[in-house]
């Protein structure tokens, strides 16, 4: 593990204001999703994602190792950009891929900085992995009228997603109860958009603001993530 290069204090403003930007353009992109805006909504939901960029990119500054980490959230930019369009099931895929990279460089980032064993990686985030594939991949075989594509691709999106599970568990026993239940809480929310989505997509539930409901749950679990990485880097 890397130590500490530079004293945090120096980049608080500089933090706290971008994180501050991200709450702000989060507010309107809600209430865009909200009225509904269509088109202002899509201009306005890269740049969540942009701004919580920003803010994290001075703790490489801190602590280098933590590049891993912003790499996961540019992947998560990229999936954003991407799930713009999921009606077309090209870019869909595109958006899952971008999104299983970011949760693996998140889930490994957040390992590392916890000091946690290669042992416990697979005894916790292999377990995670198989119990969610098999519980969502036999559930999207159905809802999709047993498509093999969704039913394998959803199997293994969410048995990544599921490894945060297995992650909040590693934390807790390495000591970092706290940041563990953030990360429990914040993939729990995380479920709860992909499930949203999911349901929107193949069962056609009907909602005059499906964008709505799926943006609050994932803008608040990105945030509880990095106040459970910043946590465990000791940083807030």
């Amino acid at each position: 593990m890397v130590g500490t290069l530079i004293d945090i204090s120096s980049f608080s403003p500089y933090f706290y204001g971008l994180l501050g930007l991200y709450g702000l353009v989060s507010i309107l992109e809600l209430a865009f999703a909200f009225i509904p805006i269509e088109k202002a909504r899509r201009i306005a939901k890269p740049f969540c994602l942009l701004a919580l960029i920003a803010a994290c990119f001075f703790i490489v500054f801190v602590r280098t190792e933590s590049i891993l980490y912003i790499v996961g959230l540019s992947f998560a930019l990229l999936g954003d950009i991407f799930i713009i369009y999921k009606d077309k099931r090209g870019y869909l895929l595109l958006g899952g891929i971008s999104f299983m990279l970011s949760h693996i460089l998140y889930c490994f980032a957040s390992l590392f900085a916890a000091g946690v064993t290669i042992e416990m990686v697979v005894h916790y985030l292999g377990g995670s992995f198989i119990f969610f594939s098999a519980i969502f991949g036999m559930g999207l075989f159905y809802a999709s009228k047993k498509s093999a594509f969704y039913s394998f691709a959803g199997g293994l999106y969410f048995g990544i997603l599921g490894g945060y599970f297995g992650l909040s568990l590693a934390l807790m026993e390495f000591g970092y109860s706290l940041e563990g239940l953030i990360v429990l809480f914040g993939a729990t929310l995380f479920l709860i958009s992909d499930c949203l989505i999911g349901l929107f997509m193949f069962k056609k539930l009907k909602s005059k603001r499906p964008d709505f409901y799926i943006m609050l749950t994932y803008l608040i679990a990105e945030l509880l993530l990095c106040f459970a990485y910043l946590g465990v880097l000791g940083l807030f």
